[in-house]
């Protein structure tokens, strides 16, 4: 009987689908945000700027991610774990409204100062726009499709489940401190925190078989929290 062969990935390969599925994720979203302060620049309000953004950054991520899928991993968006299907399971329906819900919880029981920033009503409908569309929809389904789709796929083909769940999960966390303006320890903790949901999300993604149970998680943590 004939061993069936089993197709590798280069570690190159690997590397280079890696570094180019995040380097044009950046650059989809750089885009997006520049078209929606266009907008507003032209008079639109603020939340339609912030819904442009969100539309464009959806589109244009998911076409680079599905180009890396098909001409340069050599794999469909289904082997991604990407389905064409929506495909939700209760557990994780419920779970992405109770996580969030804890935190919340916890934080308002815990002791310190709290602030109340005045907006008027265009301010307060862009927060709003902002934390659902931009940060809860586009930014869950984008960040779990590259995360939880192409990387983690790529790595489990090169080396191992274990290599695919943690080392997209520490990238996933070290993403969240660009741009954050904190001390040592708060940056410490930031990475682990952003680590841990990684490796959550990643589970979840394989427990379910697709990004979306992760990606609906993602996108209403996103959006209770922002």
């Amino acid at each position: 009987m004939q061993k069936e062969k089993i197709e590798t990935v280069s570690t190159g390969k690997t590397v280079g689908i890696c570094v180019l599925t995040y380097f044009l994720v950046i650059l989809s979203q750089v885009v997006a945000l520049l078209a929606g302060q266009g907008v507003n620049g032209m008079g639109a309000p603020m939340a339609v700027g912030s819904i442009v953004s969100a539309v464009l950054y959806l589109a244009l991520a998911l076409k680079c991610i599905s180009f890396i899928s098909r001409k340069i991993f050599k794999k469909d968006m289904e082997t991604c774990r990407i389905t064409s299907r929506i495909s939700l399971k209760p557990v994780w329906a419920v779970s992405a409204l109770v996580l969030p819900a804890l935190v919340i919880l916890m934080v308002t029981r815990t002791a310190g100062n709290w602030s109340i920033t005045s907006m008027n009503a265009e301010e307060l409908s862009y927060a709003i726009v902002d934390a659902a569309a931009y940060y809860g929809l586009a930014a869950g389904i984008v960040e779990e499709a590259m995360f939880r789709g192409v990387i983690m796929t790529v790595l489990e083909q090169r080396w191992n489940r274990y290599a695919a769940v943690i080392a997209p999960s520490v990238l996933f966390g070290l993403s969240h401190i660009i741009g954050a303006d904190l001390d040592f320890l708060s940056t410490i903790q930031l990475i682990v925190a952003g680590s841990l949901v990684g490796i959550l999300f990643s589970l979840v993604t394989l427990e379910s078989g697709n990004i979306w149970n992760s990606a609906l998680m993602h996108a209403v943590w996103n959006t209770l929290l922002v």
